[in-house]
């Protein structure tokens, strides 16, 4: 459930607001919020955010545009559970995933989900890693404190969606194009054709 009291980002942001606007739409981190809207399992979680993230160079890996609809995730968090991966040699087994969970990925003895998440109070992630070849592209992500479940058609889905949100990151660095968040969330759903629940909470 998403915790009382807190607002989330207005897609209608002033251009004074320090957000990266593009040409023609709304800026990056408004499309980033469309687009976590438009998982039909964020309601069920305890926060959902997302982030532009260049892996080119592995070892120091570059975070810009972040964007948290709700939750106490911020990109500080999230910098610090990308060295603790790194510390366990972790980081390439999350990655190299188009759409997993956390505990599927590294199991319930693993220390970044018996330690790193724990301390947040978290049992378990959902990410949508939507990246080129070069390593750089959108993630997606939520957690909860329970163990999300997801079976071969929510991943055989939302591997397609993660294909389609590639490309249009692909498309806004090349051409500056910037999607309302209602195209963003028209995309994914576009995407997404075949009736899916996603991942939910157990």
């Amino acid at each position: 459930m998403r915790p009382s009291g807190v607002s989330l980002a207005s897609p209608h942001a002033s251009r004074g607001d320090g957000r990266t606007r593009l040409p023609g739409g709304g800026s990056t981190e408004d499309w980033l919020l469309g687009l976590l809207k438009s998982l039909p399992w964020v309601e069920g979680s305890s926060a959902a955010f997302a982030y532009e993230v260049d892996l080119s160079t592995f070892a120091e890996p570059k975070f810009d545009h972040f964007a948290s609809l709700f939750g106490s995730c911020d990109k500080e968090w999230v910098i610090q559970g990308h060295k603790f991966l790194m510390e366990h040699n972790s980081l390439w087994s999350l990655y190299r995933k188009r759409v997993t969970t956390a505990r599927s990925t590294f199991g319930s003895m693993h220390p970044v989900v018996k330690k790193f998440l724990a301390e947040s109070g978290i049992k378990d992630g959902v990410l949508v890693f939507a990246l080129d070849a070069r390593g750089s592209g959108t993630v997606l992500s939520t957690q909860s404190p329970s163990v999300y479940r997801m079976d071969a058609k929510d991943r055989h889905v939302y591997k397609r969606v993660a294909s389609h949100i590639a490309a249009g990151s692909r498309l806004r660095t090349l051409f500056g194009a910037s999607p309302s968040p209602e195209q963003a969330e028209a995309s994914a759903r576009s995407a997404r054709s075949r009736s899916v629940d996603g991942p939910t909470p157990r």
